[in-house]
């Protein structure tokens, strides 16, 4: 691992978590949206799997 790019790495890892926990928390209040999420992930799940 090069030093140099120690920041950015950082960055772009909070970066992921803070779109993530977003996600999370707006898919959480929105009880139509969850539902629909949770359909698409099994689907993917599902298709992934054959």
């Amino acid at each position: 691992m090069n030093p140099d790019n120690l920041p950015q790495m950082l960055q772009t890892g909070f970066h992921l978590t803070l779109g993530a926990t977003s996600f999370l928390i707006e898919t959480l209040q929105d009880p139509v949206k969850r539902e629909e999420n949770l359909d698409k992930l099994k689907s993917d799940l599902g298709s992934a799997s054959r």
